[in-house]
């Protein structure tokens, strides 16, 4: 026998939850930067810190060129049969974007391949920039990851807070 539910008990799931106002987390120096960024028509970066500040990864945006390239390597990646049934090919995407948007380590330049393009074996600039993750211990992946999803996260609030009248100090 079913056990009887009563209305009351049923939670509303219609109504939204309200909104609430948060407040920035960017600086003055940061909106700066950023501006500074977008007049130049350059890419935004920043130095993240990580481990409560005993290592940095310096990350960047991507341009739209840089964009459709992971998006063309991908694809060639999917002519070739590459992550077709494979779960972790999310890390290679995930490789792709870091490769490109990863400026220093630790103030250090990342390293890279010395291999040559070859696209008529689906070997692009994308794919051999991103070769040096394949030596790394995924828990160092997933902590710069997590540095670069902290660091996209704050363009995205950037780039919306940039439409607010109160964005500028001079406007508060």
């Amino acid at each position: 026998m079913q056990e009887e539910i009563k209305v009351e008990e049923v939670k509303d799931t219609t109504t939204p939850p309200p909104i609430v106002q948060r407040k920035s987390t960017v600086t003055e120096s940061e909106k700066e930067e950023f501006f500074k960024a977008f007049l130049a028509e350059k890419c935004y970066q920043e130095k993240v810190e990580m481990f409560a500040g005993k290592a940095s990864v310096t990350v960047r945006t991507l341009t739209n060129k840089e964009n459709s390239d992971i998006l063309k390597q991908i694809s060639m990646d999917v002519a070739r049969n590459k992550g077709k049934n494979d779960d972790s090919y999310f890390i290679t995407i995930m490789s792709y974007r870091l490769g490109l948007a990863i400026v220093e380590l630790n103030g250090l330049p990342l390293n890279t391949s010395d291999e040559k393009e070859d696209l008529a074996n689906g070997i692009s600039y994308v794919s051999i920039r991103s070769k040096v993750f394949s030596e790394w211990p995924i828990f160092k992946l997933s902590a710069i990851q997590e540095a670069f999803r902290t660091f996209e996260a704050k363009v995205l609030e950037l780039t919306m807070e940039v439409q607010n009248p109160n964005f500028w100090k001079a406007d508060a």
